[in-house]
């Protein structure tokens, strides 16, 4: 099955609503070792889980959740830096689809990025949100914050051209 057919299979919005796996799929490779900030019902852990079997999952949300089978999830602010520092893993694949607040998403990729190993990835998704007041407060223009950090990336939007729906960032390393 397809990483698109296993989010439609467990309810994430990774699959319809967003439509971003067949992005994902085409790039990522077989990732070992993924970790997701934002959990909400698990859908996307079960996602990952099913499609890269024998990988690692590991999630992490501000409130506690129940792990899926065969994941493992933690009770973490991704955007702080509580016990980052102890952590000596490398991850193949990162994913931020917790707050979508612009300042934690920045904050998320300046202490996870060196976590990410040689050839892994690093997606924020549902960025299009620099585009709205309530998530971006103070008005970071965070195109420009991307393209100063001069690493690879790609911008994937679900409607090409619109940047205010469902757009979703990868960086490679």
């Amino acid at each position: 099955m397809t990483l698109h057919e296993h989010a439609v299979n467990h309810g994430s919005d990774k699959g319809k609503a967003h439509k971003y796996c067949d992005f994902y799929e085409a790039r990522i490779g077989e990732p070992k070792r993924i970790i997701e900030f934002g959990v909400l019902n698990g859908a996307s852990l079960k996602m990952w889980r099913d499609r890269y079997r024998d990988a690692v999952v590991i999630g992490l949300d501000i409130v506690d959740t129940v792990a899926p089978d065969g994941c493992y999830t933690f009770k973490i602010d991704a955007s702080k830096p509580n016990w980052i520092t102890k952590l000596e893993a490398q991850f193949d694949l990162i994913l931020d689809d917790a707050s979508h607040m612009v300042v934690d998403q920045i904050s998320s990729f300046e202490l996870w990025w060196p976590l990410v190993a040689k050839g892994g990835h690093y997606v924020i998704e549902d960025c299009h949100t620099m585009h709205y007041s309530q998530y971006n407060p103070a008005g970071i223009d965070f195109k420009r914050w991307v393209e100063s950090l001069n690493i690879k990336h790609e911008y994937y939007s679900r409607v090409p051209g619109d940047e205010s729906d469902s757009m979703t960032l990868i960086f490679y390393k």
